[in-house]
C-alpha cells in the first residue's frame, strides 16, 4: 500500500482491519496500543536512540519497546538508522508518513483535553 508516495507494509496490521474497508479502522490499527502514539509523539521533535525512548517511557519494558518500534518501522511510520561506529548507534525518527500523522495526533490530544475538561 502507498501513503504519500511511500510504501507501507501491512504485515504489522491485522488482516481483519484491512478487509473491513474502513480507512479509519485501518489507521487506528496502525497506532493501536498503549505505546505507539507516545513513541511517535516523542520522536516527532528529533531522532532518539533506543535508550532515550526507554528513559522517557519509564513504564515500558525493553522487549515491549523493541516490539513496538519494529511494528512502527514495518508500518513505515518511523525509520531506524544504524550508524556504523563503535559503539554501534541506532536512531529512530519519523518518516514522511509518520510526520503526516502528527497533526491528527495533536488534534486528538486537544480533543481529549477538552473532553476531560467538560467531563469533570
Amino acid at each position: 500500500m502507498k501513503a504519500n508516495g511511500v510504501n507501507i507494509s501491512l504485515e504489522a496490521v491485522s488482516p481483519s482491519a484491512t478487509h473491513r474497508g474502513c480507512p479509519v479502522e485501518f489507521a487506528l490499527q496502525l497506532i493501536r496500543g498503549k505505546w505507539k502514539k507516545r513513541i511517535i509523539y516523542l520522536i516527532a521533535e528529533r531522532e532518539l536512540r533506543f535508550s532515550e525512548i526507554l528513559k522517557n517511557l519509564e513504564e515500558i519494558s525493553q522487549p515491549v519497546l523493541a516490539r513496538e518500534l519494529r511494528e512502527l518501522e514495518s508500518s513505515n511510520l518511523i525509520k531506524r538508522v544504524v550508524y556504523q561506529q563503535v559503539p554501534l548507534r541506532v536512531g529512530y525518527s519519523l518518516t514522511s508518513v509518520g510526520e503526516s500523522l502528527l497533526p491528527i495526533l495533536i488534534d486528538l490530544k486537544r480533543w481529549g483535553e477538552e473532553y476531560i475538561e467538560i467531563s469533570l
